[in-house]
């Protein structure tokens, strides 16, 4: 049962927590950036793949703008779905599909665990996501379905991936040495 000297304590804790954090302008801020960089991501592969599909059809000119348009008015679900995974992927907010993934976000939700790990999806993805630009990356089953069953493009931008996230650590350790 809530006494009025909780509730004091309460609102006194809530208003430092406010005004030392500016109105929580932080937090406001990062949730404005993710959902921009998600809202770019996605429109750039709707774009991408309306222009992909005009191409296919053998469109040129102003035929292949007004389709690009149509598809961009109306896009067809599969298209939303591939655009929102990317926005999701670009913004590290996936869900974790891995066994390890899975595991280590349980681990982080139980008792003391939260309080030491409030997070996990997040620096999560970010490693993965570092690590598909590496010369372990074969060792994913990411890369090895993308291998498997990806389109021409989805197989070299895996394979770019490797070579340019091991170009880049090269011209670090180099840096760095």
């Amino acid at each position: 049962r809530a006494t009025a000297a909780g509730n004091l304590f309460a609102i006194g804790v809530n208003a430092l927590g406010s005004f030392m954090t500016l109105g929580r302008i932080p937090t406001k801020a990062l949730g404005f950036e993710d959902t921009v960089w998600k809202v770019v991501a996605q429109r750039g592969q709707l774009w991408g793949l309306a222009f992909e599909a005009a191409e296919q059809q053998g469109l040129k000119g102003d035929s292949a703008a007004q389709f690009m348009t149509d598809f961009m008015v109306n896009p067809p679900a599969a298209a939303i779905q591939e655009a929102d995974d990317l926005a999701r992927k670009v913004t590290l907010q996936q869900p974790l599909e891995s066994r390890l993934g899975r595991w280590v976000q349980s681990g982080a939700r139980q008792g003391f665990m939260r309080w030491f790990i409030p997070f996990i999806k997040t620096p999560y993805n970010a490693f993965s996501f570092a690590f598909e630009h590496t010369p372990l990356a074969p060792l994913t089953k990411n890369f090895q379905d993308t291998m498997r069953s990806g389109t021409k493009a989805q197989k070299d931008v895996a394979l770019a991936r490797i070579a340019l996230g091991s170009a880049g650590a090269t011209a670090v350790g180099f840096a760095a040495a």
